[in-house]
């Protein structure tokens, strides 16, 4: 850990670097993570293999799965917030994509 302050009862895995960020309280990190100036709400879990990329903010209650790799700038929440657009429902909930969203324009691939 590097200029980063840690909240009470948080866990970080072997060779995890946690580089200028604020992570809050009962936060599990996993093992070979890198997280660069970012902010990870209170009880988060980021598995193994994971980065987090400058300027991120992870709401609370997040859950990363293992060799996710987060955009900078990226903003994750438990819940998904859709401006209301005439639109909308097509562009978030057509047929092959029913539930989907993607972060900062980046589709999972």
């Amino acid at each position: 850990m590097y200029q980063s302050t840690l909240g009470a009862d948080c866990s970080l895995g072997p060779n995890t670097v946690v580089h200028q960020s604020y992570i809050f309280d009962d936060v599990r990190i996993g093992a070979n993570c890198t997280l660069n100036s970012c902010m990870i709400g209170r009880n988060v879990e980021i598995a193994d293999n994971v980065k987090i990329g400058k300027g991120v903010l992870l709401g609370d209650g997040v859950k990363l799965g293992k060799g996710v790799n987060i955009p900078d700038f990226a903003r994750i929440g438990r819940e998904r917030w859709v401006p209301e657009y005439p639109d909308d429902e097509d562009l978030i909930e057509g047929e092959e994509e029913k539930g989907m969203f993607f972060i900062g324009g980046i589709e999972p691939g």
